[in-house]
């Protein structure tokens, strides 16, 4: 839910059995934002090593390697990562299924809105 304070709360309160995830882009925008202008390249990669991972286990493999490379030099930018770490990865595993059945490459942060844009295109033509 982005940080919103209260916002994931009140959505729970009325919408119990729905899942929510933060938004991966803000996220690593703001992670990235205190990590040095030389440094965000190397350091986004493997940001995306943890979001663009198989499994829940390898994304975990990929924040610990993250946190033992990055942590000393800009730990203000792992522990954005690391206090939200479970609710960024809610939806990884099930988007990339989706992806399979719909025939999507899905490659960035803004997949949902892809996804939701072609099963629409295919709803219309019927297939």
């Amino acid at each position: 839910m982005d940080g919103l304070p209260g916002l994931e709360a009140i959505f729970q309160r009325f919408f119990p059995r729905a899942q929510t995830q933060r938004c991966q882009k803000h996220a690593k925008a703001n992670a990235c934002r205190r990590v040095r202008k030389q440094e965000r390249e190397r350091f986004s990669k493997d940001l995306n090593a943890i979001f663009y991972a198989p499994t829940q286990s390898a994304a975990r493999a990929a924040f610990f390697a993250l946190k033992q490379q990055w942590g000393r030099l800009f730990p203000s930018a792992v522990q954005i990562i690391e206090k939200d770490f479970d609710s960024l990865l809610t939806f990884s595993s099930s988007i990339r299924l989706i992806g399979r059945c719909c025939a999507l490459p899905i490659r960035s942060s803004d997949s949902t809105k892809n996804l939701s844009r072609r099963t629409r295109a295919m709803e219309v033509t019927g297939r």
